[in-house]
């Protein structure tokens, strides 16, 4: 059952949908013990895209010399800038990235985790639910990989990447705060959770050297309800 009662979910998406976020150890560790899940901006991921639309996306450019005559009327040019402003502002939009791929990916460990890393399962209903508040108003739909074009919808833009992104398989959840009092750092906002709601199952990377998976498997299992266990993936390290 959903503890917040301002979350919207995309027609498109079943709130029982499985999904998978892999995340630094140190990070999850402390996660379970402080029963706080940190939520970035989007301006600080890696991704400088995420807060700057392509010109392809405003204007419906034509190759040189086509229709040479015909011009821009000025209502598209303002309603482009507005776009555009928009979704820059969406930077400061705090948002969580999660993958609905079904098993593990060496390709997500790879561009997600450094070396100690852990892969948590859980599904979108069950994320929401562990929220321990009601102080965010949150969105959460499934990213498009179609890319950019000047017909799209704001919405439509801040659900979308190019198809180079396409492996990654997104669902992503927008929070915006409902209380100015809520503590929001520059960079980050922290929602108490309950972790055994959050987390379905913890999977430790297979970066991890065996004899340190071993340990770290037995630690969480003895210390947390959640099903704790070691990537199947074999890797050459």
């Amino acid at each position: 059952m959903n503890r917040t009662r301002y979350f919207q979910l995309m027609e498109d998406l079943d709130g029982n949908t499985s999904i998978r976020q892999y995340l630094r150890l140190d990070y999850l560790l402390q996660l379970l013990k402080s029963r706080t899940y940190y939520v970035r901006r989007k301006r600080y991921f890696e991704d400088k895209r995420e807060s700057t639309l392509p010109l392809k996306s405003l204007f419906r450019l034509r190759p040189v010399g086509d229709t040479a005559n015909s011009s821009v009327d000025d209502d598209s040019i303002r309603n482009s800038l507005r776009k555009y402003s928009f979704y820059k502002a969406s930077g400061d939009y705090l948002t969580s990235c999660w993958t609905e791929r079904v098993g593990e990916s060496a390709l997500m460990w790879k561009n997600f985790v450094e070396d100690k890393g852990a892969c948590i399962k859980t599904t979108i209903n069950n994320f929401v639910a562990s929220f321990r508040d009601d102080n965010y108003e949150i969105l959460c739909g499934r990213i498009s990989y179609n890319g950019y074009n000047a017909e799209q919808t704001i919405m439509e833009a801040l659900f979308s990447k190019d198809r180079a992104f396409s492996e990654e398989k997104e669902i992503r959840f927008y929070f915006a705060p409902r209380d100015r009092k809520v503590d929001i750092s520059d960079n980050h906002a922290s929602i108490r959770v309950d972790p055994n709601v959050l987390i379905d199952e913890i999977i430790l990377s297979p970066y991890i050297e065996p004899l340190e998976r071993e340990r770290l498997e037995h630690e969480l299992n003895s210390n947390y309800k959640i099903k704790v266990s070691s990537s199947k993936i074999e890797l050459n390290i």
